[in-house]
């Protein structure tokens, strides 16, 4: 054949052949070892080794380099993390974390793509999650208690997702909503003294009560306290820490600065100016200075006016910038905190050529957060010295510069239960030494208030309230020194000094605290839909399955946020189900959450029809908001249909769904064996609609198990059916075990069924099979099914068709509570359409580079969930209708490229070997053969991957082709339908 076109042998056999240079680094299976010198192997160890996370410069490049060093984590990143959290019951991290930060469920949402509800869930019980999620020492908090810190890949890193989320919300510019109080006790006045951490979060539960005049007074020209003087720019921006600043101010909160506590105003004038409250939370202005280090030196400074000099220089605290101190050479620093360490890493930057850092505690016993001490020693080249605290320095006489300190070396002694000098010391030379060992309170100003010895506020450690009545503190002045503690101070003050108002008010509280979550614009988007005359709340409900297997659990579920429940198949006598016959889908091999579907067996419901219909009735009195829909079954006969229905009926459902789609009855007539009839469902369909009130809405249930749905579909339609159910389970096998029995394997015979699928894997089934009913009759109601486990999956039901949404799978991969975040997630999606500033967003992840507008853009009209059914319809056709013309081709942002070849080995496999893979690099090239089939975008575990149209000709390759009136398939020259 091919020498009837006259090419040469050696012609043939090179158009057959491959580039093998250009797949040299592709994989292939071993035949042999390789033989490397151990020489080689370093070489080649020493040119790859790279640290993924973050760069590590050399020291020298870090003079005057502010820039944060702990940028936020990428979007896959997030995900990959978030999927490895187990999201447990009760979860113990919530308990690790000072604020009672709801963890488990900001990282779901994070999970789900529900970035505004993770960060809403944060701010609702720490209104400084941003701050909080930089510098928490998360590895002696929440971390500590995670049950995945001895598992491989240690706990959860719920520091870094929570700055993840924080940041995208600050992103979005969501104005933030309080509900107003009518009444005049939440008038009254209220002073906050301090701007840092504890007032902020004080203020903002306060201004979240509804109370209106809050002020709060701060020493310094600039607001924000401690964070803002005493943390480095490259530690933890202060553009950040501005915005948390600016959240607060929002919700009405005065700021007032240039006013010190002591010298402009009192306790006692704050109360005599008509404050009925006040709240302290200031800080401790004095450092700790041993007595053998008060001996002022010009090269010794504490770290609290060295910082604060850094950080008027470095940040724009003011409208005039400082001038940042001068270092050189080599840099002791004493202590063992954060604060050491934000000093050590300020002293490079400052010039110091070496920095030692000093501590008087072994590492396990330190301060500071582990991630501290890793960067310190290898992200900022710190020399540490545990176990040896300063006990002498030496002075130079003539001009007084400390040149050396003595560092007294202690073991722990078991007896004793304290550290013991062991008789050796070390003297280190230096030409700076600064001075880390914490703060005091000053007494003077705090007065009359009671103290304790170490110059704290006596509290309450309950209520955080004072010797005096009406005066509340909380963070460094009542001994809590790190951030989220204080925040958390605070937040227990702000209920207290609540009902210390009120009680004064003679309004009642209630006796259990109740702070009111964060509210923005999103939760006054209405997520309602109406269909066939029945009004949802919102249009997420649960199907006929597990999840409304007793009128209890539709009850708690109610109670968390579902808009409706279709009860578990009700038929004449109740059934016996085998067991076990629920088991997790073998897309893959992982156990726990983030399951991609499941395969049951589970039958109809074992409760008596009379159970279900004193059932219906008490959630009807109970829930009259809610919607019941009843699901009924019977064998194919009109006499038994017509019983069920009009027995079900008569206890008042919204609606009726008639299950003519379980995969697994087995018996026919019944189930889906009726389903794949288009007469039977039809005959059903009339059968019960004549029986029960033409008011009575009713719903068939339909089987994907069938050559065409939309056949199905119109069957229910002409029985008189007001809407179907689009999907059940897809009938299916799951798993065979080696030794060839099929689980689960019941009873002695080890037999199993043909089980029905469920979860994200039936989705793209789903989608299609409602979007070709809604196209085929675009008026017939549709209440969608299959593999919804996100509001953005949610929305994508909607957009095929679906005018409300039954989930199983996701609950039972989850529990009850994920509908909160469907419900946000839905509401945020439909505001983030409001907002032309944000049309370029992918769903609530902001485009690279996006940058918000100076002021916060106002919404057009949020559009509603009616509005978004089946509008991607009109895009959805059929291959032969698609533009040839519009070809594109990939391009690889290498910058954000993990050099892992998976587009590389995937392309040429797989794909029309368009990737090159260089060698020196492992950074992907794509090639003019690229004909975009969309396969490497697919396989990119970075989302580096991208498609632009194609600037140079469309050029298949076609092989063979015919010097004559040979025409091959689908060649540029012939039609393509």
């Amino acid at each position: 054949f091919y020498f009837a076109f006259g090419m040469q042998q050696v012609e043939v056999e090179a158009m057959f052949g491959y580039d093998k240079e250009r797949l040299a680094q592709h994989p292939a299976p071993k035949t042999s070892c390789r033989v490397r010198s151990t020489a080689a192997a370093r070489d080649e160890r020493r040119a790859w080794s790279k640290i993924v996370s973050e760069e590590v410069a050399p020291v020298e490049t870090k003079a005057g380099d502010f820039t944060p060093v702990k940028p936020r984590i990428t979007e896959h990143e997030a995900i990959a993390e978030s999927e490895r959290c187990l999201k447990c019951a009760d979860a113990p991290c919530s308990k690790g974390c000072p604020t009672n930060v709801d963890i488990k469920s900001f990282i779901h949402a994070i999970s789900k793509g529900d970035y505004y509800h993770a960060a809403r869930v944060i701010y609702s019980d720490n209104p400084l999650g941003l701050t909080c999620g930089v510098l928490c020492s998360t590895s002696h908090q929440c971390q500590q208690t995670c049950n995945m810190r001895y598992q491989v890949g240690n706990a959860i890193e719920i520091g870094r997702l929570q700055q993840f989320a924080c940041d995208i919300f600050h992103k979005m510019q969501i104005p933030q909503v309080v509900e107003k109080q009518s009444c005049k006790s939440y008038a009254v006045k209220i002073a906050l003294v301090g701007s840092g951490p504890a007032s902020l979060s004080c203020a903002t539960f306060l201004a979240r009560l509804g109370y209106t005049d809050i002020t709060i007074f701060e020493e310094k020209p600039f607001t924000g306290g401690l964070p803002s003087f005493s943390i480095p720019q490259f530690r933890f921006g202060y553009e950040q820490y501005a915005e948390e600043v600016a959240m607060t101010r929002e919700l009405g909160v005065k700021f007032v600065t240039g006013k010190r506590l002591g010298t402009d105003f009192t306790i006692e004038s704050l109360k005599r100016e008509g404050y009925a409250c006040v709240f302290v939370g200031v800080g401790k202005p004095k450092p700790f200075v041993p007595a053998f280090l008060q001996e002022k030196a010009p090269n010794m400074h504490d770290w609290r006016v060295f910082l604060e000099e850094v950080a008027v220089a470095t940040k724009k605290l003011t409208s005039e910038q400082g001038k940042l101190p001068q270092l050189s050479g080599h840099v002791l620093v004493l202590g063992g905190g954060d604060v050491a360490y934000d000093t050590a890493g300020t002293a490079f930057r400052l010039g110091a050529e070496r920095v030692t850092l000093a501590f008087r505690e072994d590492f396990p016993s330190m301060p500071c957060s582990q991630e501290e001490i890793l960067r310190g020693m290898f992200h900022e080249h710190v020399d540490l010295i545990a176990n040896a605290p300063p006990v002498s320095v030496t002075r130079d006489e003539a001009t007084g510069r400390v040149t050396s300190v003595v560092l007294q070396h202690k073991d722990w002694n078991e007896h004793l239960g304290m550290r013991v000098p062991t008789g050796q010391t070390t003297t280190v030379k230096c030409d700076h030494v600064l001075v880390c060992f914490g703060a005091q309170a000053d007494r003077e100003p705090l007065a009359p208030l009671a103290l304790l010895p170490n110059g704290t506020i006596k509290i309450d450690s309950t209520t955080n309230a004072t010797s005096l009545p009406y005066v509340f503190a909380g963070g460094d002045c009542a001994g809590s020194v790190a951030i989220v503690e204080a925040v958390n101070d605070a937040k227990t003050a702000a209920w207290f000094m609540h009902r210390f108002i009120q009680e004064q008010a003679k309004n009642a509280v209630p006796s259990v605290p109740r702070l009111p979550i964060m509210r923005t614009a999103v939760d006054n988007v209405d997520i309602s839909v109406d269909m066939c005359g029945i009004h949802f709340i919102n249009p997420y409900g649960l199907s006929s399955a597990t999840p409304t297997g007793c009128v209890d659990q539709i009850w708690r579920a109610f109670e968390m946020g579902w808009g409706f429940a279709v009860l578990k198949t009700i038929v004449e006598a109740p059934i016996t189900n085998i067991s076990p016959r629920i088991i997790r889908a073998p897309s893959h091999r992982k156990s726990g959450p983030n399951q991609d579907g499941f395969q049951n067996i589970e039958l109809l419901t074992e409760k008596t029809l009379e159970y279900w219909v004193q059932g219906t009735r008490v959630l009807k009195k109970n829930f009259p908001n809610h919607v019941i829909i009843a699901s009924i079954m019977a064998p194919a006969e009109k006499e038994a249909w017509e019983k069920v229905a009009k027995d079900v009926a008569a206890a008042g459902p919204d609606a009726l769904e008639l299950n003519l789609s379980c995969p697994h009855v087995g018996r026919k007539g019944f189930g889906m064996l009726a389903g794949q009839s288009p007469e039977l469902v039809e005959q059903i369909t009339r059968w019960v609609r004549q029986a029960v009130d033409p008011k009575l809405p009713v719903f068939v249930k339909l089987t994907p198990n069938i050559t065409d749905i939309v056949d199905i579909a119109a069957a229910a339609k002409a029985g008189g059916a007001d809407g179907v159910t689009a999907i059940n389970t897809v009938a299916g096998l799951s798993n065979i075990r080696s030794t060839g029995i099929p689980y689960p394997a019941v009873g002695d015979t080890q037999k199993t069924a043909y089980g029905g699928v469920s979860g994200n894997m039936i989705r793209p089934i789903a989608l299609r099979a409602v979007s070709r009913i809604r196209k085929a009759f675009p008026d017939l109601p549709i209440l969608g099914v299959g593999g919804i486990d996100s509001a953005d999956a949610a929305l994508q039901m909607l957009h095929c068709g679906a005018s409300v949404i039954q989930i199983t799978s996701a609950i039972q991969d989850q529990d009850y509570s994920i509908v909160d975040e469907l419900n946000n997630g839905l509401k945020t999606l439909l505001y983030l359409k409001s907002r032309p500033d944000l049309a370029q967003w992918s769903g609530q992840m902001p485009p690279l580079g996006f940058q918000p507008a100076a002021q916060k853009p106002a919404p057009t009209a949020v559009p509603t969930v009616a509005s978004q059914i089946g509008t991607s319809v009109p895009y959805i056709s059929v291959v032969p209708e698609l533009d040839l013309n519009a070809q594109v081709r990939a391009q690889v942002d290498t910058a954000k490229c993990l050099r892992c070849g998976k587009c590389y080995m995937s392309c040429n496999d797989t794909g029309y070997c368009a990737i090159q893979f260089d060698p020196q690099t492992h950074l992907p090239q794509i090639m003019d053969e690229c004909m975009g089939c969309g396969l490497c975008q697919s396989v990119c575990p970075a989302e580096c991957i991208t498609y632009v149209r194609k600037t140079i000709p469309h050029k298949p390759k076609r092989g063979i082709r015919n010097p004559g009136d040979m025409v091959l398939p689908f060649d540029e020259n012939q039609q393509h339908h």
